[in-house]
């Protein structure tokens, strides 16, 4: 009976060995570190119980409180050791918008694609103002999908709405009244979010510098201006620097090689869209015959970094993006994508976004090798 019990000592001990060894190498039998720290606990627990019972020397001591691991104790203890690697990695965490962020993800030249950032826009339908009632459900929508730090990490919020114009081309005060009212809670929900020690950084944006006013009391990031009103972009970033005092990005749109660089050239843009690279509601004029493609994005940006020795705006593909085309685009060279109705009529926008992010991250080469067999 004595052997038996030394038999099962060695045994568990040995177990224990094994575990602590192959805890601290992150391979414990295929589970992760934390996952072997807890076992091993379990492990010299049940050792005790036994030791305990036979009147031998514990050679490690725990309280009969903590005697046995629970299921939900186990997963409790990963998930705090998630959360507080999470946590310190987030110190390090660099906008998507700082230069050093651009520079070191600027992978389109390199082999490892998937060490790319890939960027994400999400615009409101252009009915967000036309009531009350529709700005009320665009914050919902874009709560949900922002979740409690942007956790998928969104990268850029533009508010894209058509106000109906006075006689005298100005906006009604109503209308004008609903823009801030939406602008300024999308402000609030960031503030918010910027407190959250995991926060994903992102900037929003409004269209058209006739929405200046709006941007400024709502004290937004940046304007995002028409590609026929590219020369209002100086005026616009020195405008809202002067009132805001921070960092202003100004963005526009491209449908061609030769306006994309021009703009960029003369106006430098921190952003464009460009497109139309699928059949969109967007666009209900345009067929498949007068569609720019999935190839434009990364034209224009290989076109801008020829002629700026390798500078170039953050460009994203538009027009008709989903989860399941967005990593054609990317594939050709794009930066990332913008999406309007993706994400802002997805029965769950917070998944829809995770999709559009993992989505521009899959089969990116075999995607353009298929692309280019069709």
């Amino acid at each position: 009976m004595g052997l038996n019990r030394r038999h099962h000592r060695v045994h568990v001990v040995a177990v224990v060995l094994v575990l602590m060894v192959r805890m601290h190498s992150g391979i414990a039998f295929g589970i992760s570190k934390e996952t072997a720290h807890c076992l091993t606990k379990t492990s010299f627990n049940h050792a005790n119980q036994r030791r305990s019972k036979d009147n031998d020397i514990m050679v490690c001591t725990e309280s009969s409180s903590s005697s046995s691991l629970s299921l939900s104790s186990l997963s409790m203890t990963m998930e705090n050791q998630d959360d507080s690697n999470s946590k310190s990695n987030s110190r390090q965490k660099i906008s998507p918008w700082s230069e050093e962020r651009r520079r070191y993800y600027d992978r389109s030249d390199s082999e490892d694609q998937q060490d790319r950032h890939y960027y994400l826009c999400v615009i409101t339908e252009t009915n967000a103002c036309d009531s009350m009632e529709n700005v009320e459900q665009t914050i919902r929508t874009l709560e949900r999908a922002l979740g409690t730090f942007n956790t998928h990490a969104i990268d850029l919020i533009s508010i894209r709405v058509k106000p109906p114009l006075l006689s005298d081309g100005v906006i009604s005060d109503q209308f004008q009244e609903r823009i801030i009212h939406l602008a300024t809670q999308i402000m609030t929900m960031k503030a918010k979010h910027q407190s959250h020690p995991l926060y994903n950084d992102y900037k929003v944006v409004i269209n058209d510098a006739l929405n200046l006013q709006a941007a400024m009391e709502a004290k937004i990031d940046g304007i995002h201006v028409k590609e026929k009103d590219a020369k209002q972009i100086p005026y616009i970033r020195s405008t809202l620097y002067q009132h805001l005092g921070k960092e202003i990005i100004v963005g526009t749109s491209a449908h061609s090689i030769t306006s994309a660089v021009t703009n960029y050239q003369l106006y430098k843009p921190d952003y464009m869209f460009v497109g139309t690279c699928f059949l969109t509601q967007s666009h209900p004029e345009k067929n498949s015959c007068d569609l720019e493609g999935p190839t434009l994005p990364g034209l224009v940006k290989k076109a801008i970094r020829k002629e700026t020795d390798g500078a170039h705006p953050i460009i994203f593909a538009i027009g008709g993006i989903e989860s399941e085309n967005c990593h054609h685009p990317v594939g050709y060279g794009s930066d990332g994508v913008a999406v309007i109705r993706s994400v802002m009529q997805a029965s769950d926008p917070a998944l829809a976004v995770k999709f559009m992010k993992e989505g521009m991250k899959t089969s990116i080469r075999s995607s353009i090798k298929n692309i280019q067999q069709d």
